[in-house]
């Protein structure tokens, strides 16, 4: 489930050099995806694979890494998917936990969780 687009970096590892983007906030999404030659450019290695179904009912076979997200001054260490060229950059819903985000579909915005119980 798409809602909306957000700016976001994507890091190496080490957290050192970072690429800015679009990224499409996708809560249906449980990892984040990232073009394969992105993550290549970064050096991020994939640590393992495995398979998952999309919506219309194919399985693909994916790769999977661990590397630094930003989104809105937030970093986080989490996991994303090689995706393949053209793809959509996707935002998913770990990476928004890892994050400390929830998402306002409505207003079309990230909110940090430490406002909603301030």
């Amino acid at each position: 489930m798409g809602c909306f687009n957000v700016k976001m970096d994507i890091g190496d590892q080490q957290g050192a050099r970072w690429i800015s983007t679009d990224a499409l906030v996708d809560t249906g999404a449980f990892f984040s995806s990232v073009p394969a030659s992105m993550l290549r450019e970064l050096g991020v290695p994939p640590v393992m694979s495995r398979d998952f179904q999309f919506g219309d009912g194919r399985i693909k076979r994916m790769n999977i890494g661990r590397t630094w997200i930003r989104v809105n001054g937030q970093d986080a260490f989490t996991q994303v998917t090689f995706s393949e060229e053209g793809a959509p950059i996707l935002l998913g819903a770990l990476a928004l936990e890892e994050l400390l985000f929830v998402v306002n579909p409505k207003e079309q915005q990230l909110v940090p969780i430490d406002l909603i119980h301030a």
